[in-house]
């Protein structure tokens, strides 16, 4: 079973036009609000090259839960999009974005946004975990032989000896859609040893662009077909 040691999840909300107050949110007395509400340290309205507003920006909030306080990493508002990366699961994140969903219908005094369907919304899970599975298991036999026997003795420096280690090994997601209404942003699956840990911790980075739960099932189920295989 992996132990999850940080949790942080990234979700994206797309509406329909006019159900975000994007209007009062170039009121800076509306962003003040919504800076004391999450006490962020940074939260700016960024322009586009032609200088007006194109979204509000903001780092380094928190937010309240029942167990206690999670770090907003970022948020993005823009006129159709909400986007917030946040410390703990997709709950977390789903217990945010609502909150924010209320922040936002008091500034506009109305429940337009509260009250309409979001056309899709999406996640992205990141999860530092240590599983029982050594990081040579994550590549072929014959790659493993590759690189020790063919690139290994050529890397041989006159007073160094060469190590190789995993660092990185991901995966880009993109979704093929009938629909020209909108577009997904590409995804990530990521699962690479986590820097500054040793491998014989055997703590991994990880990424999917799924909800918690899954990106734990989809944890277990590696760790299943590759960590037994292995004397760990």
């Amino acid at each position: 079973m992996p132990e999850v040691l940080q949790t942080f999840t990234i979700k994206r909300r797309l509406y329909p036009p006019d159900a975000i107050p994007w209007a009062l949110l170039l009121i800076e007395s509306n962003v003040q609000r919504l800076r004391e509400r999450y006490k962020f340290k940074l939260l700016t309205q960024e322009l586009d090259p032609n200088g007006v507003v194109a979204r509000l920006s903001g780092a380094s909030g928190e937010f309240s839960t029942s167990n206690g306080l999670q770090a907003i990493q970022q948020l993005i508002i823009e006129p159709a999009v909400l986007h917030a990366q946040i410390s703990g699961g997709s709950d977390v994140a789903d217990g945010f974005v609502g909150d924010l969903v209320e922040a936002l219908s008091e500034i506009g005094n109305s429940r337009i946004l509260p009250e309409t369907p979001e056309i899709t919304s999406t996640y992205q899970t990141i999860a530092i975990a240590k599983l029982r599975l050594p990081s040579e298991l994550l590549f072929s036999e014959k790659l493993r032989t590759y690189l020790n026997e063919d690139v290994k003795p050529k890397l041989v420096l006159p007073d160094g000896e060469p190590e190789i280690r995993l660092q990185s090994l991901s995966w880009g997601v993109r979704y093929k859609m009938e629909s020209t209404d909108f577009h997904y942003l590409p995804k990530l699956i990521t699962i690479e040893p986590r820097q500054g840990s040793r491998p014989s911790d055997m703590i991994y980075y990880t990424v999917s662009p799924t909800d918690s739960k899954t990106h734990l099932e989809l944890l277990n189920k590696l760790e299943s077909r590759f960590g037994q295989q292995g004397s760990v």
